[in-house]
């Protein structure tokens, strides 16, 4: 099998081909002058390997920027040809999505390629981080940094990295915290669309199996033509088909009845008889009642599918939001200590240094802490055979809660209609009793 290495910026659009294609939504990738220098690929692998089990079907973490020195370093980020037996890789770029397998039509000769990288693979890798720089267009000051690119829309998100020790874990953390709960109903929905789909194409081949005999097919349009004289009123029409005798109608009508009129025509010369529309109506009308049942069935299956990728298109574009929305903020000095400016009021500041933690209970009695697991909790039931309408309705109303819960006179009015709002909707089991524990605690600020 033949592999070439390729310069980095090549490889990276190779790279999002591929990993759309294996289904992937995002593509993240740390982007660093050294990355071991600050422990920063080592934080990033702890925080990978914990999160993982979330997000790996949906989004491959790269890294890029790192010199691969193993042999099994150096493979794993190879991208191999959709029909051939050979491939790409970069010496800067690794997955660390365990067991990662990508391939895409590369469309170029190894051979060519080869010979024609190879001259340039040296300088160009002592650059790339400069060479991503330039494709991202990201400035100095903001390396080292994440890039995440969605491969829904091709926008990039760059999440400068500050240089604390758990930075790269606790930004990670806090987001997956808000997009699990999504990433779960999108895999409930996908699963649902595959099982739509395979609905939708057996349907489909049973419509394609139903096939009409000459009789049958002049018969289908003499039921068709028929019923549309009754219908309209239409006797113009009816003497026609009754008389078998073309007539002056609007199209389509009139290429309808042209072909009936044809047929039969075309049967009485060659049966040397008239047609007699008894001797197929049994057989035909069968076949016709089954083809209306199935594309009755059809229509149904779509109709779902279409709102299955409506909401799915709704949460990947609410994670989208996440994403961009999300920053990592340097929160201490080099000195480990704490600069705060407060003007006005009756401030309480508390901090933590080091390991320690702090549960942050606001002067309005309520334990944020708690109310934000409540509030996920809450979304993490949210169902895929939920209305869109409905769904949105939910996020509103804990929207509403979540945000007068961090004043310090939270309007009891507010809080009054989203608790109402939210148990008039109708969900499953565990949605109603995450739903009756939020009333609970909320109503506490009532």
């Amino acid at each position: 099998m033949n592999f070439v290495n390729i310069p980095i910026t090549d490889y990276y659009r190779r790279c999002l081909n591929a990993a759309k294609s294996a289904g992937f939504k995002w593509v993240v990738s740390l982007v660093a002058y050294d990355a071991e220098r600050d422990g920063l690929y080592r934080n990033l692998h702890r925080a990978w390997l914990s999160l993982d089990c979330i997000t790996g079907k949906h989004i491959l973490f790269v890294v890029a920027g790192k010199e691969n020195r193993t042999h099994e370093e150096r493979w794993n980020s190879k991208i191999l040809d959709t029909f051939e037996s050979s491939g790409v890789y970069n010496d800067y770029v690794s997955f660390l999505n365990e067991d990662t397998k990508l391939t895409d039509y590369l469309r170029y000769s190894i051979k060519d390629e080869r010979e024609r990288t190879y001259d340039r693979i040296r300088r160009n890798q002592t650059r790339a981080v400069e060479e991503l720089k330039e494709y991202f267009g990201i400035q100095e000051s903001e390396i080292p940094c994440l890039i995440f690119v969605s491969l829904r829309s091709n926008e990039k998100h760059i999440v400068p990295i500050c240089r604390r020790a758990n930075d790269i874990f606790d930004y990670f953390k806090n987001i997956f915290v808000k997009i699990e709960p999504r990433l779960k109903v999108v895999a409930d929905l996908e699963n649902e669309f595959t099982t739509l789909s395979g609905r939708q194409k057996n349907i489909a081949s049973e419509i394609k199996e139903i096939t009409f005999s000459g009789v049958e097919i002049i018969y289908k349009l003499y039921e068709e033509l028929m019923q549309q004289a009754n219908e309209n009123n239409n006797s113009e029409l009816l003497q026609c088909v009754q008389n078998m005798t073309y007539g002056k109608f609007e199209q389509p009508l009139r290429s309808q009845l042209n072909k009936f009129v044809d047929l039969i025509k075309n049967y009485e010369k060659n049966y040397d008889k008239p047609f007699d529309s008894n001797s197929a109506a049994d057989s035909c009308q069968n076949k016709i009642r089954k083809k209306i049942t199935l594309e009755n069935k059809l229509a149904g299956v779509s109709s779902e599918i279409e709102r299955v990728e409506t909401l799915r298109g709704h949460y990947l574009d609410e994670i989208d939001e996440i994403i961009r929305s999300s920053e990592m903020s340097e929160k201490t000095r080099d000195n480990n200590r704490l600069s705060v400016t407060v003007t006005g009021g009756n401030p309480q500041i508390n901090a933590a240094f080091d390991e320690a933690a702090i549960t942050a209970t606001q002067n309005n009695g309520v334990d944020i802490d708690k109310l934000h697991r409540m509030l996920e909790d809450v979304r993490k039931t949210i169902s895929a055979n939920m209305s869109l309408e409905d769904i949105n309705a939910v996020n509103e109303n804990l929207e509403v809660i979540e945000s007068e819960s961090k004043h310090s006179k939270p309007r009891k009015s507010f809080l009054k209609t989203a608790l109402t709002g939210l148990q008039a909707i109708k969900g499953t089991a565990e949605f109603g009793a995450a739903v009756t524990v939020l009333v609970q605690f909320v109503s506490a600020l009532i």
